[in-house]
């Protein structure tokens, strides 16, 4: 009887390191969770000074360069499709509202509830996080 004690042992030590091994997976998977939205509200607060700083001109000093660089990188965006008529602030508008003017062909959009990013109403997952939008 002595063997069976060692393999009920055995696996008694095998399920305890798949139950370590799953709680270390699950937790994984919530602080990526967690980071993505930490993320997402990072922008979110970011596009909320920029938005500022190109109505009025002002922000604190240390963002001025960062926020030029903003302004150059979207022109040189909207350079790149110049027959399209989608620009920088069509897309932010996008982003923030969850609608466009389907006359761009952008048609309506929705936030992923784990990122924020927008995606088209008929995505079936983000193309950001991957997280399931149905």
């Amino acid at each position: 009887m002595a063997w069976i004690d060692k393999v009920n042992n055995v696996l008694r030590d095998v399920g305890e390191l798949a139950d370590d091994g799953i709680n270390r997976v699950k937790n994984g998977v919530t602080a990526k969770q967690e980071q993505t939205k930490i993320d997402a509200l990072y922008r979110r607060a970011g596009q909320l000074l920029f938005d500022e700083y190109e109505k009025t001109g002002h922000c604190d000093e240390r963002l001025r360069s960062i926020f030029i660089d903003i302004q150059r990188h979207q022109e040189i965006l909207a350079g790149l499709n110049p027959q399209q008529n989608t620009t920088a602030q069509d897309v932010h508008c996008t982003r923030v509202y969850g609608q466009s003017d389907p006359a761009q062909g952008v048609g309506r959009t929705r936030p992923c509830p784990v990122c924020g990013t927008l995606c088209i109403d008929s995505a079936a997952y983000c193309t950001q996080c991957g997280n399931s939008l149905q």
